[in-house]
Parts: structure tokens; C-alpha cells; sequence
């Protein structure tokens, strides 16, 4: 996809990464036993909606300010522009901006 003419990507790593993969796992067996809904599948889909929305529009979410961003995020992850996107069941997915 593009934005404002330029390729839009996508890209989850780090713990995110490990904890997207096991969700995907946990999902897939689920589906495997039977399963068509659960808390998991619901979180996963929203995850992807979140995804396919942040594909189109790089900036979709709310803008986290810069004083607000706690340190720790500042040295772990070397960030200092984030946003955030409400997910099913109370969870929250941050993610760095353009």
C-alpha cells in the first residue's frame, strides 16, 4: 500500500513479534479443535484490522506526546515518536510512528 505516494510497511519485531507469533499459535489451535470464537481469535482479528487500518494510513491512532513517552520506551526500543490504538477487550497496541 502507499501513503502519500510513498510504500507503506508494516513491521512488527521484538517481544511484539514473539507475543504476535504466540497469539497466531494459540489461534491455530483453537481453530484446529473446533473453536470459531474466542477471546484470542477476537484479539487477534483486532490486531490485524489494526494492521490493515495502519497500512493505509500511517498515521491512524493517537498521537502519544513526547513527554508522555515513558524513558524506558525511550531507551529499550530507541522511540521517541509513538502512537496508540484501542483494541478489543481493554487491550492497547503501541506502536512507533513515521
Amino acid at each position: 500500500m502507499n501513503f502519500k505516494g510513498k510504500p507503506v510497511k508494516v513491521i512488527i519485531t521484538g517481544d511484539a513479534k514473539e507475543q504476535f507469533e504466540e497469539l497466531n499459535n494459540v489461534v491455530g489451535k483453537e481453530i484446529q479443535k473446533g473453536i470459531t470464537s474466542s477471546d484470542y481469535q477476537t484479539l487477534l482479528n483486532s490486531i490485524k484490522q489494526k494492521i490493515e487500518l495502519l497500512k493505509a494510513n500511517p498515521e491512524y491512532g493517537i498521537h502519544i506526546p513526547k513527554d508522555r513517552i515513558p524513558k524506558e520506551y525511550s531507551i529499550r526500543y530507541e522511540v521517541n515518536n509513538l502512537w496508540k490504538s484501542n483494541l478489543s477487550g481493554a487491550w492497547r497496541m503501541i506502536y512507533r510512528g513515521l
